[in-house]
């Protein structure tokens, strides 16, 4: 763990989490959504893209992992609005047909793979028991976020949460959905820590006066290209215990 406030850490009231990347793998998860995207756009316009849509969605084809891109940095909606302007360059007509079309339906999101990273339940159990309040705070949409907290069994842990299809969610780094959320549960920013993969993640905390900014290079950005933004780097989400002294 490395902290760079040179404070010593106290207990906060509030964990927001990032889902993907954070809690579960980023490339488990969005892998087989990008194939997916990549296949059913190729055989509904009858061209031949996938290289250049890889790229341009982050996703890496001869290591299967998620890199940096849209497919990791944005919610659902904006991804759609992307698509479609890489739809309408690569000359597809009418492209917001073809990328409702071919976006994902419950049979693909029920075949995603869902992996935590570690015993996530174990986790939040521990953090329930010292009387700190759970959210999750991610850009993608309500319906497969609750099959993932479904699986998990966070049910019952997870306090509140904010999805990128919610009406009124604003995408991060806006400080809107860490505030939103803060407010939901009655406390106070500078009570609250956020823990995520991106550079979203964490300047949206910082942004919102969050008291803990935690990255965990366990998604698509490395340890020093976190450091910049974060208070502390840990291996990954379970080290955040090491921050409260737990």
């Amino acid at each position: 763990m490395t902290d760079k406030t040179g404070n010593r850490p106290t207990k906060p009231a509030l964990v927001i989490f990032d889902k993907d990347g954070t809690l579960i793998c980023v490339h488990a998860m969005m892998g087989p959504l990008t194939r997916h995207l990549a296949q059913s756009m190729e055989a509904e316009t009858k061209l031949q893209f996938r290289d250049r849509l890889y790229k341009f969605l982050g996703y890496d084809e001869k290591t299967r992992r998620m890199t940096k891109g849209i497919m990791t940095e944005v919610n659902d909606d904006l991804i759609k609005k992307e698509l479609c302007s890489f739809l309408v360059r690569e000359g597809v007509e009418k492209a917001e047909d073809v990328m409702e079309k071919c976006w994902f339906g419950e049979d693909i999101l029920a075949t995603t793979g869902v992996n935590p990273i570690g015993d996530v339940k174990k986790l939040m159990n521990t953090l329930k028991k010292n009387g700190i309040k759970i959210a999750i705070c991610t850009g993608d949409g309500r319906e497969s976020t609750e099959r993932v907290v479904k699986i998990l069994e966070l049910g019952q842990l997870v306090d509140t949460m904010v999805c990128g299809t919610d009406e009124d969610s604003i995408s991060k780094p806006s400080p809107h959905n860490a505030l939103m959320i803060c407010e939901r549960l009655g406390i106070h920013p500078s009570d609250t820590m956020i823990v995520g993969d991106t550079l979203g993640d964490s300047r949206m905390g910082r942004s919102a006066g969050l008291g803990w900014i935690v990255g965990v290079p366990t998604g698509t950005y490395s340890e020093d290209e976190l450091k910049a933004d974060a208070d502390y780097i840990v291996k990954d989400v379970h080290g955040i215990l090491s921050i409260m002294q737990l």
